[in-house]
């Protein structure tokens, strides 16, 4: 079988295969880039019983190829060998805020943040058509192109029937000084392996104004 990865990143090193076989045994493999279809591939015969991607050994994505995804004993999210045959979930809508109490569709996006107080910032997305257990991964980058936050959230493990689904990822601004927090941060998000949001968010300091009173005398 042949497994194909043509998701893009920002300088992308390498990116194995992962899975397990049908007698659970671990397997690891190299996969090979392929420029003129602009993707990583890889062919193996064994009988695969789950697998994922793994990007620069720490980007970990499922294959939005795939139609059906499982649990592992600690509750990571794998893609199973399927053909995509059934409708897949969906972006309905994301939005990006400092404050979101009321929900994702409720909160007003907002692309700059004034850097004068503690504050979280929150990236929520709306999925619609989820049915089945599926998975959304959450990366963010620090101005200076490191990654801050790498997050896999699950959902729909327990629904029979398609439903819409809210799930917001909270980025600790925070937690990071001042002089390092300001610039611009990217995100992306990827709905089974696939990239469903790229976008991005600043930071700047607070500007304050000082006025020097002078007493001048004739």
């Amino acid at each position: 079988m042949r497994y194909r990865f043509n998701q893009q990143f920002f300088m992308i090193e390498s990116v194995r295969l992962e899975l397990y076989d049908s007698k659970g045994e671990f397997h690891s493999i190299a996969m090979i880039y392929d420029a003129g279809e602009g993707e990583w591939y890889c062919e193996n015969d064994i009988e695969v019983s789950r697998y994922k991607y793994v990007v620069n050994d720490i980007i970990r994505l499922n294959d939005s190829a795939s139609s059906e995804y499982v649990y592992d004993e600690k509750w990571e999210v794998w893609s199973v060998p399927t053909e995509n045959i059934e409708e897949k979930p969906y972006l309905s809508m994301y939005n990006v805020s400092d404050i979101m109490n009321n929900g994702v569709r409720a909160s007003v996006k907002k692309t700059e943040y004034v850097y004068d107080r503690s504050f979280d910032i929150y990236v929520g997305v709306g999925i619609c058509n989820v049915k089945g257990l599926h998975s959304l991964t959450y990366m963010c980058f620090q101005p200076d192109g490191r990654i801050y936050m790498l997050e896999e959230s699950s959902m729909g493990q327990f629904e029979p029937n398609e439903a819409d689904y809210e799930v917001v990822f909270r980025n600790r601004i925070s937690r990071i000084p001042g002089r390092n927090a300001e610039g611009m941060w990217s995100f992306q998000v990827y709905l089974d392996g696939k990239r469903v949001v790229n976008d991005y968010f600043i930071v700047k300091k607070k500007i304050i104004s000082d006025f020097v009173l002078c007493d001048y005398k004739m």
